[in-house]
């Protein structure tokens, strides 16, 4: 499932059960409420993909999503995601990882 915001912070809501988030533009809090299909299981994880560059100093994106989605994780919280910058090859990462997620 797809949350319907990004942004440098979550929060989880006992009352619906579901996770809190901002829409910064709109300047509003945004609720993502659970599938009521399915258990209730949530898996988060959170990682640090240093601008896409692994321990062999080779920046590759499809690798790291390779690692997050073995996990099979609910909610990924990213750091050091790149957008348009020089050291990651002026690559929009958070484009990529919706692609490949």
């Amino acid at each position: 499932v797809r949350m319907p915001f990004t942004g440098q912070g979550f929060a989880y809501d006992p009352e619906s059960r579901g996770l809190i988030g901002i829409d910064r533009k709109k300047r509003e809090l945004v609720l993502a409420e659970p599938d009521p299909s399915q258990p209730l299981r949530l898996r988060v994880m959170s990682y640090n993909i240093h601008h896409g560059e692994g321990t062999d100093r080779k920046l590759d994106l499809e690798r790291i999503a390779r690692v997050i989605n073995s996990v099979e994780p609910d909610l990924v919280g990213l750091q050091e995601v790149d957008q348009n910058v020089p050291r990651s090859k002026n690559i929009d990462q958070p484009a990529e990882f919706w692609k490949q997620t």
